[in-house]
């Protein structure tokens, strides 16, 4: 898996990354010497009321109640929002408490990088599977949201990147250079580059929109997206909102083939008929609406 640039405004927020700086300079209490080692005192990302703590900090509080850092990035207000509703607490305990215990080189890195006071970076280690990109929490997430009613559907939709891929689209930062499609905390589409918005998986091999691929430019589809949400408030609000609820499927209903209750409503595949064939159109409003569990609209 690619590095990417991540969003962790969520954690800032919270006060998980203030005053965390490279090099094990530590004014929250995290740092060198465990929880509250030598810092400013406590701070949110003490291993109070935590489930999963290392490097002296807490990686999830999950059912103890506390904040730590995933528990930000799966917050109402968090990178991964939009899957939050879709993954058991108590699942997510054991199967990152196993993969701390069984891999002991991710663990090690881990924790090493939350000990010097590197959040950030330590969390994107953890998220990625290490040096390997491989066998990470996204992964865990990914197999946990397999395990839903949707999953096997939301499978599909993204194609060769997996749901694996799309718990990395969610964290791609929506200000990053690459973005060229911001919406809330989201980054819907880059268009090009290393890193891929939520968009950008479809168009990849098996993903639902493959078949546009021939028609639409990356340009095209870019511009066409972009007038899309800034032409219809209402349809780009309803979309964030459904996100930031952790309406992940209904969500990307909306942004594809728009509001199911509105028959008014269009989304992106229907902003694209001027350049398709009306059966094509027609065909994957029909084939998204069937992989999601929401019928034929």
């Amino acid at each position: 898996m690619k590095a990417m640039k991540l969003t962790f405004a969520a954690l800032a927020a919270v006060g998980l990354l203030a005053g965390c700086a490279q090099g094990g300079d530590d004014t929250t209490g995290v740092g060198p010497g465990g929880p509250g080692g030598g810092g400013g005192g406590g701070g949110n990302s003490g291993v109070e009321n935590c489930s999963v703590p290392l490097g002296g900090v807490c990686v999830l509080a999950g059912s103890e109640g506390g904040e730590g850092l995933v528990d930000a990035l799966l917050a109402d207000d968090g990178a991964l929002a939009p899957i939050a509703g879709n993954i058991n607490t108590a699942d997510l305990e054991d199967a990152l408490e196993t993969l701390l215990a069984s891999d002991g080189d991710l663990a090690s890195l881990v924790e090493n990088l939350l000990m010097e006071g590197q959040l950030q970076e330590g969390l994107t280690q953890l998220l990625m599977g290490g040096e390997d990109g491989e066998g990470g929490l996204a992964d865990i997430l990914a197999d946990l949201l397999m395990g839903t009613e949707q999953g096997e559907g939301l499978q599909d939709l993204v194609g060769e990147g997996g749901l694996s891929g799309l718990i990395m689209a969610l964290l791609v930062e929506p200000t990053d250079p690459d973005c060229q499609v911001p919406l809330g905390t989201l980054c819907v589409i880059t268009g090009d580059g290393s890193q891929q918005g939520l968009v950008d998986l479809l168009i990849t091999e098996n993903g639902a929109l493959t078949q546009i691929t021939d028609n639409v430019s990356q340009d095209d589809l870019v511009a066409i997206l972009a007038n899309l949400l800034e032409s219809d408030g209402s349809l780009a609000n309803l979309v964030q909102n459904l996100f930031a609820e952790g309406q992940l499927v209904e969500g990307l209903q909306a942004l594809l083939v728009g509001d199911g209750e509105d028959p008014m409503s269009s989304g992106l595949v229907q902003a694209l008929q001027g350049l398709l064939d009306p059966s094509l159109v027609e065909e994957l409003v029909g084939f998204i609406g069937g992989l999601l569990g929401v019928g034929e609209l």
